[in-house]
């Protein structure tokens, strides 16, 4: 989720914050996550647009079933 939120506008602390990491730590957390050799590859990769739209809508979809099992397995409190 990082990588995608990182390449709308290349900010790793904003990114950290859209991806849900506190305020407190979305600094460092970004910095550290941005040379994280996934980050530096997917960056190189040099997505236009439309993939990144793509990458998006494809993560909207993971997320959703994500909250399908938590739902059925009972764990939609638990983070």
């Amino acid at each position: 989720m990082f990588i995608a939120e990182y390449l709308v506008d290349r900010n790793a602390r904003l990114a950290a914050l859209r991806i849900g990491i506190p305020e407190t730590y979305a600094g460092r957390y970004g910095l550290w996550l941005k040379k994280h050799p996934a980050v530096v590859a997917a960056v190189e990769h040099d997505l236009d647009e439309q993939d990144i739209r793509k990458l998006h809508k494809a993560i909207a979809a993971i997320q959703s079933q994500m909250n399908d099992c938590k739902t059925l397995l009972g764990l939609e409190e638990i983070e």
